[in-house]
This record gives C-alpha cells, structure tokens and sequence, in this order.
C-alpha cells in the first residue's frame, strides 16, 4: 500500500471493495454516456443546427477514438501507471463533458465527443487493469470482474431509458453536466482507494511505445467501432452512417 497507512486484514479488504465501487462507478458512467446519448440527440441537432448528414458525428466522434485509441491506452497504463491514467482519463472525461455540456454549435459540440472518446479509451483500460490487480486473491477477482460486467451489460440497458427521461426533464445538457460531479468525486476518492503503481509494475525499463507497429490495429479498432455504429442504424438506434 501507498503511503504510510499500511492497512491489514479486514481494513485491506474493505478498501479493496471501496477501490472497487469507485471504477465501477467510473465505468458505468463511460457505458451510460455512450447509450444515453441515443435518445438525446433529436434535441441536441436541433438546437445546435446539425445537418441530416452531420448528426452521425454526434455518435461518431465519440466512438472513433474511443476504439481506435483503446490499445493506446492499455499500453499507456501499463507504462506510466494505471492509477495515474485512470485519473487522466477521469479529468479528460470531467472536462469533455463540460465542454460538452456548454456547447454553443455544432463542432464545438464534436470536438467535446472527440476528447470524451479519448478519455474513455484511457480510462477504460487502466480501470479493468485496476480491477484486476487490487484483489489478489484469484476468488475475489473473479467475483469482481463479474460485477465488472454485469455493470456493462445494466449500463448499457439504463442508459437507452435515462437518457430520454433526463433529457425530457432536465434538457439534453444535463446528461453531460451530470458526468461532472461524479468525474469531481472520482478524482478525490481514488487516490485514498487505489494504492500508487509500484515502479517495478509500471515502468519497465526499455518500455516504450511503437506507434507506426499499431497503426493496423489501431484502425482496424476504428473500423470495428464504424461497424457497430452501422449496426445500431440498422436497429433503428442511430442515424445514417456513410460508407
């Protein structure tokens, strides 16, 4: 553990479960802000003037970059630290919703979809990898990775529905300021729940990131994302996407 509170027994244990709450939490924001988003997005290209052609990009732009740079991601949390870029992705996703939230047009809107996606693709990663580390015992980590599911799968379902509640009671930028609070929270909890990388398991030395040897895997996570985004057009869940 970091610092000089060295917990044992039952203490460790209850931090475990807390660190535990507070990715899932921060990943059940991740899933409802990709869903939530459906239902919303009528009201958001009306008022922000998008185009029939253009409104795709309100999905788009978040799901791009949140696929194609989720690789990235994973290799960015296993050599700089997972805590420090789940916290990294938590201040990006705080600000981008922010962004988001006071959008006054169009592309101002995109661009804050464009950070949201790629703070997700940081956050994500390092939050599953935390998940994974904090419980030693190989019972307790599949106990908590199913939870870790389970949480994707409900987030996924409640967002569809929230999202046109909230947007219907409270206008469609509530559903990106309500990120705010929650991204305020995660970033003052996690560093009392969440112990520091050790530098033997984050830095490995001659670690290094080789761009130009993922780009294919980089897009082909862009094409994927593309793909999934053409088939909830096809369940009447998204607009039009160009080929």
């Amino acid at each position: 553990m970091s610092g000089n509170l060295t917990p044992t027994g039952r203490d460790a244990t209850r931090r475990d479960w807390f660190a535990l709450a507070l990715l899932c939490s921060a990943f059940l924001v991740v899933v409802l802000g990709s869903t939530i988003v459906f239902a919303a997005a009528p009201m958001m290209a009306a008022e922000l003037g998008f185009a029939d052609d253009t409104i795709q990009w309100i999905f788009a732009a978040a799901a791009l970059p949140a696929g194609g740079l989720l690789i990235l991601g994973g290799r960015l949390a296993d050599i700089l630290g997972r805590r420090r870029m789940f916290m990294t992705g938590t201040l990006l996703f705080t600000v981008s919703s922010t962004m988001a939230g006071f959008a006054w047009s169009d592309i101002a809107l995109i661009a804050a979809r464009i950070l949201q996606g790629s703070s997700v693709a940081l956050l994500t990663p390092a939050a599953l990898a935390l998940v994974s580390t904090v419980f030693t015992s190989e019972q307790k980590r599949n106990k908590a990775l199913g939870i870790w599911s389970m949480i994707g799968g409900v987030g996924a379902t409640v967002g569809l529905l929230v999202g046109g509640v909230a947007s219907e009671a409270l206008g469609w930028r509530s559903i990106f300021f309500l990120n705010v609070p929650i991204g305020i929270g995660t970033l003052v909890v996690a560093p009392l729940v969440i112990s520091a990388d050790r530098r033997s398991e984050s830095s490995v030395p001659g670690s290094r990131l080789d761009f130009a040897g993922r780009l294919p895997s980089r897009a082909l996570c862009c094409r994927l994302s593309m793909w999934s985004l053409k088939g909830l057009r096809s369940a009447g869940r998204a607009p039009r996407l160009s080929d």
